[in-house]
């Protein structure tokens, strides 16, 4: 049982990881990520908690196992010393920006406010993300319901019209 759980977390770990590199949908679930992720972070640190306890919570807050052991790799090299800003460089999840922002933050002494700067802007980023594929969806479901009228009217008049050659 044990090794059918290790390949169903083997499974779903792929799974994640895939997900993200869906065209659309990947964009918006990995922005959605990041904006609960830096969410979370920004407020344990300017609430005072530890950078280790705060990665390790923040973590935990991420639903997708790939992202999750992501930010398990950072947390161990930032618990070795290395800086944030640079792990985070390093795993190329996180976008240059924001990256640069907590870089800055960190050589200001001011992290949990440039991590509360990076939430309001990935949150941002994720409402414009969203309102983009609603409006590119709309037209998409316009022409599908449209097709299935369309089928529909000629299921109903295609006897209509085959009785009325015979007759003929």
């Amino acid at each position: 049982s044990s090794w059918l759980l290790l390949k169903a977390s083997r499974v779903k770990f792929s799974f994640d990881q895939h997900k993200l590199r869906i065209p659309i949908l990947g964009n918006i679930m990995h922005k959605t990520l990041i904006a609960r992720f830096s969410r979370t972070l920004a407020i344990l640190i300017s609430g005072g908690v530890g950078l280790a306890t705060s990665l390790t919570i923040s973590a935990e807050v991420v639903d997708n196992l790939y992202f999750k052991a992501t930010l398990d790799k950072i947390k161990a090299r930032v618990l070795s010393g290395f800086p944030l800003s640079s792990e985070m460089e390093r795993q190329n999840i996180f976008q240059k920006m924001f990256v640069k922002m907590v870089e800055v933050g960190e050589k200001t002494g001011r992290i949990g406010q440039m991590l509360e700067y990076n939430a309001d802007y990935s949150e941002e980023e994720l409402d414009v993300a969203i309102t983009n594929f609603t409006s590119l969806l709309e037209p998409m479901l316009i022409i599908l319901i449209g097709s299935l009228v369309l089928v529909v009217v000629i299921a109903l008049y295609l006897p209509i019209f085959q009785i009325a050659t015979i007759k003929r």
